[in-house]
């Protein structure tokens, strides 16, 4: 399967084959619904070439995106993501 790779899993607390996807939700805060909006694959530097981007350059793109076509109030990003952000 194209851009399978080996990633850890915490859950098994093993190395498992699969993809890793960068996910993202709306939250419309006039309904208190939630969208899914935005998916990225993310890729190790070996698969992706010179187009490699980290997971935080992928939510920086998903978040620009959110930002030219919605009326963006605020954004939150997982924990484990967390250190100083690229984006405002």
């Amino acid at each position: 399967m194209e851009y399978v790779g080996w990633f850890f899993d915490h859950a098994s607390g093993s190395n498992v084959l699969a993809h890793q996807s960068v996910t993202s939700v709306l939250y419309d805060i006039d309904t208190d619904a939630f969208y899914p909006f935005l998916t990225g694959l993310y890729l190790k530097r070996a698969q992706s070439g010179k187009e490699f981007k980290t997971k935080l350059e992928i939510m920086e793109d998903i978040f620009n995106t959110a930002e030219n076509n919605f009326n963006v109030a605020g954004k939150v990003v997982d924990s484990r993501y967390s250190s100083k952000v690229p984006w405002k």
